[in-house]
């Protein structure tokens, strides 16, 4: 997985990764800086992560921390500081938190298996665990440690969440279930963590193949909600009700590509870009605000397997 920060020179971004290793997983952060030939990438460092299959990692300007995910043993949740220079510092903050998986879809969820991790502006991280069926809520020390809440989001059984996506005022959060092809739709408040309000399925009704969801991002004018599903290879599409944040869906968009295993918003709102992870390409396709769905695909770029896309400001020349 990938994920961008700014810093306080506009020649310069800063690049984190995850690694997913089998035995054990490895963060990395790495500087984009803009030169009259282009960009030049230089890797900052590479830190162990403490667990096996790191998956997701999130970045947290306002405490200068980076979060990592891991899938598989060790610990659940990773804090890193990072230098201004976007080093990763040693001594990182570990977090687990101490639950057995539900085992209700038993080749998936024996053991906790946590898959993504997001952090609100107000303070509050969220780890979604695939195997417990529960998103569990940290919050930021004033000293800038993660401490675990008594507020955890219980899933129905066999839901598996992946990832989730929160509204820009953060009022409202989207659980996506990869197991049970479905979008939880929740409340979110700091104090309280979340409350699910609505659950939708991402899939049409005829379809009885073997589907599982991927990914999950909202259009910036906060109004739909985007999920893509590996099988059925499809993007549901659903509109966000301004009163209440319920969902309805407004379109199931067909993709060309095989196994949409990430996508990423344009931040204009105006294409979607769609990681084909079994087709080998990235799909850019034009999107309608005004009625949310995929369009004509603009553009096509080959590109051998690829699984995450994140979107950085242009590093700017000196």
């Amino acid at each position: 997985f990938l994920t961008t920060a700014p810093t306080s020179r506009d020649s310069d971004i800063l690049l984190f990764a995850s690694h997913e290793l089998a035995d054990r997983g490895k963060v990395s952060s790495w500087s984009l800086r803009a030169h009259s030939a282009g960009v030049e990438v230089t890797l900052k460092g590479v830190e162990d992560a403490k667990g096996g299959v790191t998956c997701h990692v999130s970045y947290v300007s306002s405490h200068s921390r980076l979060l990592a995910a891991n899938y598989f043993g060790g610990e659940h949740l990773v804090s890193f500081s990072v230098t201004a220079s976007g080093a990763l510092q040693e001594g990182a903050q570990t977090c687990s938190h101490g639950e057995a998986g539900s085992c209700v879809v038993k080749h998936r969820q024996g053991d906790p298996h946590p898959h993504g991790v997001f952090p609100t502006k107000e303070g509050s991280v969220y780890l979604c665990d695939l195997g417990v069926d529960k998103v569990f809520q940290f919050r930021f020390s004033n000293e800038g440690r993660l401490v675990p809440s008594s507020n955890s989001l219980s899933l129905q059984p066999g839901s598996g969440p992946r990832h989730l996506a929160l509204t820009s005022n953060a009022e409202y959060a989207y659980v996506l279930n990869e197991l049970s092809n479905t979008v939880s739709a929740c409340q979110q408040t700091t104090a309280n963590g979340l409350r699910e309000i609505g659950i939708y399925s991402t899939l049409p009704s005829e379809f009885t193949g073997h589907s599982q969801c991927a990914e999950i991002e909202i259009h910036p004018n906060d109004r739909w909600v985007y999920a893509s599903n590996r099988g059925h290879d499809s993007i549901a599409v659903f509109h966000i009700c301004s009163q209440d944040g319920t969902l309805s869906i407004a379109a199931i968009c067909k993709l060309r590509g095989k196994e949409p295993r990430n996508f990423r918003i344009a931040p204009n709102g105006r294409f979607i870009l769609v990681a084909n992870q079994y087709s080998d390409s990235i799909d850019i396709y034009r999107l309608d605000a005004d009625i949310g769905i995929l369009t004509e695909v603009v553009s096509t770029n080959h590109i051998g397997s690829p699984v995450a896309i994140s979107f950085s400001p242009v590093p700017q020349q000196p």
